[in-house]
């Protein structure tokens, strides 16, 4: 079953390859500029506006090193200011990573039908195309990763060397993939353990400048961040594959088609195992044991790459703070959607579980995608803010202004309209003026009262992280616009509701 080109077939199974691979691109085209930028997108965009060296300096407060805004700050002189722009970089970076996950199944020798599962799954997962619209560092972690994988199998320690540095000047989890690569690493090519440890040495002193500021942040406890919990896990571990696409119950099933494929991943490599270890398989001739050792050799590769982070990750997030987000799993999905292909395209060697695995599960991924294929909404990332700035700009009036409760707007709405005068409610917190110094966006901070203005584009985010700071900037912002027309809200997923009011000063 695993074979479904001949030879005389290579041919026209490489174009049904390289057509997933084309579709794939196809879709992450479509959505590109489908959307408006979100805070943490408006907040890497932003930031780029200063010189090189002060950007670096600034984001020493932040909760991330800054590979991602180095990387933007180059493409947007590169290519200009503007939200497609911005895009061009995760867009090839998703792309890319397409090209590394198919010649990663070809180094594992994985079978023509598993390459055709994988790369239409991993072509197809709503996730992806979020991250390859988004200005963020996760498609290029993802890249990365992915990349490190092929390269820690194929032996090219230069090369794995540079990723591993990378990936630690991109995103503070990297100390939970990294060690991954290592490992691997070591256990595939033991010879050259002098050669892997130099590697090592090279990511390591590459980092070193940015050490000292990641104990800094790593002390940090990150605000607003929810406990870990099986719930939370769930919740996260479906978004990592269909991000907001499934609703109410659609998330749990889609919980359950990754754990029960990945619960039978690991029983069947474990299975591998055994049988290579007796030279005994239901689906394997014993005369034969090459094809055994490496059938158990990569799937216990993808297993070792998938569950070492994830494991460390969720260990991290049980004992000290929680780090197990959507986010933080981005760099694992392409080497897990590999992983789990066992579980849709199976031997008879899991004949016990020919019900679940033959029928249930291929079924259940079957629905889950068409289901998160048809809710996704390359707009929705975004929420109508594009709207919304227009709308502001085509009423706009001398004297206007726009007060913000929370410097996370005054970010936003500073990127699409950078001509207007943006003031901050006086509050002191992590999502006030703490923001907007770091970007080194202007918006002065006063009472409304205390402005001079004939009316005021009032943007009230209600993403406060302290209780009792929330209760002090809820109380006097409801008593702003409490005589004030509502123009709109704005709902992002798994982000925080943002109302807009008009409000005249009153005579």
């Amino acid at each position: 079953m695993d074979r479904i080109f001949s030879k005389s077939e290579d041919r026209h199974g490489q174009y049904l390859i390289y057509g997933i691979l084309l579709a794939g691109v196809a879709l992450r085209l479509v959505g590109l500029n489908a959307s408006a930028l979100w805070y943490d997108e408006a907040f890497s965009v932003v930031i780029t506006r200063q010189s090189l060296l002060e950007m670096v300096y600034r984001l020493a407060t932040n909760i991330s090193p800054p590979g991602w805004e180095i990387l933007l700050w180059f493409a947007t002189r590169l290519f200009g200011y503007t939200e497609l722009s911005a895009r061009i970089v995760p867009f090839l970076a998703s792309i890319a990573t397409l090209w590394v996950a198919y010649r990663l199944a070809r180094e594992l020798a994985l079978p023509p039908v598993r390459q055709v599962v994988a790369l239409t799954l991993l072509a197809l997962l709503p996730y992806q195309f979020w991250i390859a619209a988004e200005v963020r560092m996760y498609a290029v972690y993802a890249l990365l990763y992915t990349l490190g994988v092929l390269w820690a199998l194929q032996g090219r320690w230069l090369g794995l060397g540079a990723v591993m540095g990378l990936m630690l000047w991109f995103h503070n989890t990297a100390v939970f993939y990294v060690p991954a690569l290592f490992l691997v690493a070591l256990l595939w090519h033991p010879r050259d353990w002098k050669k892997i440890v130099g590697a090592a040495l090279l990511a390591g002193v590459a980092w070193l400048p940015w050490l000292p500021v990641f104990f800094s942040q790593a002390r940090e406890q990150i605000p607003g961040f929810p406990r870990f919990t099986p719930s939370h896990l769930a919740v996260n571990l479906a978004a990592a594959f269909f991000a907001d696409t499934l609703k109410k119950g659609w998330q749990l099933f889609g919980f359950l088609a990754i754990l029960l494929s990945s619960i039978i991943a690991i029983w069947k490599t474990a299975r591998l195992g055994w049988g290579w270890l007796t030279r005994r398989n239901e689906s394997l001739n014993e005369s034969d044991p090459v094809i055994l050792r490496e059938e158990t050799r990569s799937s216990a590769f993808l297993m070792l790459v998938v569950l070492v982070p994830f494991g460390l990750l969720a260990l991290f997030s049980i004992l000290f703070q929680n780090v197990l987000w959507y986010r933080t799993l981005s760099p694992a999905v392409p080497a897990w959607v590999l992983w789990l292909l066992p579980t849709l395209v199976l031997q008879k060697s899991v004949r016990r579980l020919a019900g679940l695995a033959r029928i249930i599960l291929p079924a259940l991924w079957t629905i889950v995608m068409i289901v998160a294929l048809v809710g996704w909404s390359p707009a929705s990332r975004g929420s109508n803010l594009h709207e919304i700035a227009d709308l502001m700009k085509d009423e706009w009036q001398s004297g206007d202004i726009v007060y913000h409760a929370t410097g996370t707007t005054a970010v936003l709405f500073g990127f699409y309209l950078p001509d207007a005068p943006h003031f901050l409610l006086n509050e002191k917190s992590v999502v006030g003026s703490a923001i907007t110094e770091v970007v080194g966006f202007n918006a002065p901070e006063a009472g409304l009262e205390n402005i001079s203005y004939l009316r005021a584009w009032v943007v009230w985010s209600h993403d406060e992280v302290t209780q009792k700071m929330k209760e002090r900037v809820d109380e006097r912002m409801a008593e702003y616009v409490k005589d004030c027309q509502i123009i709109d809200r704005m709902y992002y997923w798994q982000h925080w509701t943002t109302e807009i009011y008009l409000c005249r000063k009153a005579e």
